[in-house]
């Protein structure tokens, strides 16, 4: 039973019950301590809200960083719904809804007190609801709103004045922020050096990343040493460094940096800090910046976040933009958050309902 509400499954008049991967204490995201209960009530649908049957829902690194406790935004209340985008059908609709219908895809980019998205059902506000045009399968849908939408706005926010034959480098480059990072790159003429662990098979690696528009693939024990200058000799000094792994990866992608460069960090995959020599600020002039599209997106309203989503699956209609999956059916979420924490996937996971 619930101990305690939550925003998107509540108890109701109406009970309407749905399966969902719930987390009673925060701790390590393991078999036991998130759980597949199947009959978790779904709230009775209000003015502004959209009930929706889930297809699909990612798992991301931030969602397990939820169920630790350790992300910086909590749901307030326990036992929650995890997961934080999905893709769905639109259900029921409140009064004063007008975006969305019933029967039409959408997207659900919620989370926390706005409700999980690991569920067979979810109501929702509507300001979490988007509509996914045709042409757009529900795979990417499912993906769409949180890592490519990160990948873009990065490059809106701190790489606008990259021009033709820029240079940018990058840790992380194959997470999915990553490898949309260097697509995204590709098509503006920006040239990228993508920064990967070292691991098994890195060839095929390195030739698939290249073949989807990687310009430089090395790895993190390469970066900085005379053979990586000699590599890079004819390419301008990156301008923007993209950093989402922390620790001694974010201190070298910044070292590489051009005078004046950017170092903008998006995550810490390392779970290290980012340290970073005076000498870089003081002679060379580069400065440091942290991205969340989260607080982004809360510092705007829905219609600019909707316009950069549009604009994700607008590149994902005309075969721009590619993306990676491993999908699980929904009842063996055992194996798939297993899996979501095992290195060198290379691909999102996507639980399938």
């Amino acid at each position: 039973s619930l101990r305690a509400a939550t925003p998107a499954l509540l108890r109701s008049s109406r009970r309407t019950a749905a399966t969902a991967a719930r987390f009673a204490q925060h701790g390590a995201p393991t078999r036991g301590r998130v759980t597949l209960d199947a009959n978790v009530a779904v709230r009775a649908v209000g003015a502004t809200d959209v009930a929706v049957r889930m297809r699909f829902a990612a798992v991301h690194p931030a969602d397990l960083n939820v169920v630790q406790g350790t992300y910086a935004t909590l749901p307030s209340a326990l036992p929650a719904v995890g997961g934080s985008e999905g893709v769905g059908e639109v259900t029921k609709v409140g009064a004063s809804v007008r975006d969305v219908r019933v029967g039409q895809r959408v997207v659900v980019a919620a989370g926390g007190d706005a409700g999980g998205t690991w569920c067979t059902e979810g109501v929702y506000d509507a300001a979490h609801v988007f509509a996914v045009p045709d042409g757009v399968q529900d795979e990417y849908a499912a993906a769409a709103a949180v890592a490519p939408c990160t990948a873009l706005r990065m490059l809106d926010e701190f790489g606008a004045d990259l021009r033709d034959g820029d240079t940018l480098i990058q840790n992380a480059a194959t997470s999915t922020v990553g490898a949309a990072v260097f697509q995204l790159a590709k098509l503006r003429g920006v040239r990228t050096i993508n920064v990967v662990r070292e691991q098994p098979g890195m060839a095929e690696l390195v030739e698939r990343l290249k073949a989807h528009g990687a310009d430089i693939v090395i790895t993190d024990a390469y970066l900085g040493t005379p053979d990586y200058r000699r590599l890079v000799a004819d390419l301008p000094a990156p301008k923007l460094a993209l950093n989402g792994t922390g620790g001694r990866s974010a201190t070298d992608v910044a070292r590489a940096l051009a005078p004046g460069g950017r170092l903008v960090t998006y995550g810490a995959m390392s779970r290290r800090p980012v340290t970073l020599p005076s000498s870089l600020f003081v002679h060379s002039g580069i400065s440091a910046h942290g991205f969340s599209l989260a607080r982004w997106a809360h510092q705007r309203d829905r219609a600019e976040f909707a316009a950069t989503l549009g604009q994700i699956f607008s590149l994902v209609a005309d075969s721009k933009l590619r993306l990676w999956f491993e999908t699980h059916d929904f009842n063996d979420f055992d194996a798939a958050l297993q899996r979501a924490q095992e290195p060198y996937r290379g691909r999102k996971i996507l639980l399938k309902f």
